[in-house]
């Protein structure tokens, strides 16, 4: 399960600059029940995850001193520094695994990363649930191109995905939920 807030512009980045009390509120549902998340380290840097009540996995290729600050907030923190440029994908899957085995309290694996994280897990097919809110906000940070969320919201041949529900709040922000799973055929 996936969770992902973009601007009318496609921005991303900093999430805090596009959500909206609606997308907030429904942020934290969707958190309440993971029993862990996942994110990049470009991610951990830049939002604030030091005081996230769930374990939390931090994939990246930095150093864990240019993680100082979040790991004095939260010892639910768990790091897989990628010293050996290992693809990304294979790393996520090998960590959460053995992670999920120890943090089974919550009903799913979240994972709050960027479009780059989300687009792999699409196309390796291991993501099931997209929660996709449009702001009305614009980000002042990373913008991804249209072919970026083409990537997520049409996956390849081997998964099938539906756009499963949608709603729109007075605030002007649109709520999307996609389901993908793998066609007949696979």
């Amino acid at each position: 399960m996936a969770n992902l807030v973009i601007g009318p512009d496609s921005s991303y980045a900093p999430s805090r600059e596009l959500t909206i009390p609606a997308d907030r509120e429904r942020f934290h549902e969707i958190r309440a029940n993971a029993g862990l998340i996942l994110i990049g380290g470009k991610t951990a840097r830049e939002e604030p995850y030091g005081t996230v009540g769930q374990p939390l996995l931090i994939i990246t290729h930095q150093p864990l001193s240019s993680f100082a600050a979040i790991l004095h907030e939260n010892e639910n923190i768990k790091f897989f520094v990628n010293e050996d440029q290992l693809p990304f994908i294979e790393i996520a899957t090998r960590e959460s695994e053995k992670l999920w085995r120890r943090y089974q309290g919550g009903k799913y694996l979240l994972v709050e990363g960027g479009p780059a994280l989300i687009s792999d897990l699409v196309t390796a097919n291991l993501l099931d649930t997209l929660f996709l809110t449009r702001s009305p906000r614009v980000a002042s940070g990373a913008k991804m191109g249209e072919d970026e969320l083409e990537k997520i919201l049409t996956p390849a041949t081997l998964v099938d995905q539906y756009l499963v529900n949608v709603e729109n709040s007075s605030s002007g922000a649109t709520f999307e939920e996609y389901e993908y799973w793998r066609g007949e055929g696979v």
